[in-house]
């Protein structure tokens, strides 16, 4: 059975696994405090009431009732044109793996002082649930997408790597996460993604795969 994409798929799973844990390791040691004060101190702190109104809309981006939405969405498309139930699940099992480990992160991870735009500084912020959830989704579903010939390169792949800087956008304009969150939630979304679409090209393979033909059995004596 040949697997589409496995050398890149699982190379990247990996490498974006091990770059996670190193990062973790390093954030944890408050080795990233000097780079994210540093990040930080580009963006204003105080914000003009236009700016905050501009900016405040992009905060769903990183919500899983909008993932949810929208993977149904095209979960449901998918189903119409025909492109099978195991595509259509891939896209709305990304909503949920994201969901699954961004709350996880949250429950099990040592926590690092959270900057004072969030709630509290108490509240877990390293890695970004929102980083980690709207790169998710839109990866794995421009993945799909392109793979089934339903979506264009041209246009899957902009808007793919459009959403991700836009929900970092809004965390350090809000100084909602410190910098090196960010790219931890894009570290673990690339290992989700890639978990998800390697299973739907094994499920892709499994269809294409000649089936073995039973063997007639032998007819017994004297019937």
């Amino acid at each position: 059975m040949k697997i589409r994409n496995s050398g890149a798929l699982v190379g990247a799973n990996v490498a974006s696994t091990a770059a996670l844990a190193g990062l973790g390791s390093l954030v944890l040691r408050g080795h990233t405090k000097p780079i994210d004060n540093r990040i930080r101190g580009y963006f204003p702190r105080y914000r003009r009431s236009r700016t905050k109104r501009t900016t405040e809309p992009l905060g769903p981006i990183g919500k899983t009732w909008l993932h949810l939405t929208i993977t149904g969405g095209v979960a449901a498309y998918l189903l119409l044109r025909g492109k099978g139930v195991d595509s259509a699940a891939t896209v709305v099992l990304s909503s949920v793996a994201a969901y699954g480990a961004s709350g996880a992160a949250e429950k099990f991870l040592p926590r690092r002082q959270a900057p004072w735009g969030r709630l509290s500084v108490t509240e877990p912020s390293f890695p970004s649930g929102h980083a980690l959830r709207a790169a998710t989704v839109t990866l794995v579903t421009a993945y799909v997408l392109i793979r089934e010939n339903v979506g264009q390169r041209k246009v899957a792949v902009p808007i793919a790597l459009a959403i991700p800087p836009l929900t970092a956008l809004h965390a350090l304009y809000f100084d909602r996460h410190w910098a090196t969150d960010i790219v931890g939630g894009w570290l673990g979304a690339v290992g989700i993604a890639t978990a998800c679409a390697y299973g739907y090209e094994v499920a892709q393979a499994r269809k294409k795969a000649p089936r073995k033909k039973e063997r007639p059995r032998l007819a017994r004596a004297g019937a």
